[in-house]
């Protein structure tokens, strides 16, 4: 029991900081139409400019929450049931051949959103090591978006905060998926149980007890921003 409290933690956690990461793209985009409405010229002039830049930021980080959970998530694991693959990376091809070893998981077929995730991962790489402008690598990456395909190597990839948060979503999916498919693979019992009691603590206040059941991961925030 011990074992399954722990990953559940890890679990809960990394989805808390993807729910106060959600609402942090909801406050934004509610800001930057407060700002196109109240002075287009200005907002399009600095604002949007800056914002380029920003939301590659941002999006740095919705894969570092991926990341962090799969660190924390697979080293817990790694101390209990001793994985023949010991480190899942962020690069897609190596999470391919991770999944399938320890687990007989096809992410390619069994994850839906994989094909998303993949370009998420892609996209966080070559903002980190070629400033958002497309390469090779990032061409190579995600092979099966012929839109991407047909940009030239060079130009900077299209992104705004629509985008973000999509990404964000598809994050959590992925973290519900492994989850749920670890509890699976591992026969894990009253897992469900032990996620509601932890869900229901103070800390863990905008998740929904039920995310294991429901496609909607959290309880909506209700954005408002102070009028000066």
């Amino acid at each position: 029991m011990k074992f399954e409290k722990k990953i559940s933690e890890i679990f809960l956690s990394s989805i808390k900081q993807n729910v106060d990461f959600n609402f942090f793209i909801d406050t934004m985009i509610n800001w930057n139409e407060k700002q196109k409405t109240e002075s287009i010229d200005w907002y399009n002039s600095i604002v949007d400019n800056q914002n380029k830049l920003f939301l590659k930021i941002v999006h740095i980080y919705s894969i570092t929450i991926f990341e962090t959970f799969n660190q924390d998530f697979f080293n817990e694991i790694d101390n209990v049931k001793t994985l023949s693959k010991k480190h899942v990376t962020t690069t897609p091809s190596k999470m391919l051949g991770f999944f399938q070893s320890n687990f007989k998981i096809n992410l390619e077929t069994d994850f839906n959103y994989w094909n998303d995730l993949k370009e998420n991962i892609c996209r966080r790489n070559v903002i980190t090591h070629n400033m958002g402008r497309i390469d090779k690598k990032y061409q190579d990456c995600i092979s099966s978006n012929l839109n991407i395909l047909n940009k030239m190597i060079g130009s900077d990839i299209l992104h705004d905060i629509n985008y973000v948060k999509i990404s964000n979503h598809t994050v959590v999916k992925y973290i519900i998926f492994t989850f749920k498919k670890i509890v699976e693979f591992y026969n894990l019992i009253n897992i469900d149980s032990i996620i509601k009691s932890i869900a229901n603590h103070p800390n863990f206040g905008e998740i929904n007890p039920n995310l294991l059941n429901e496609e909607s991961y959290f309880f909506e925030y209700k954005v408002e921003l102070i009028e000066d």
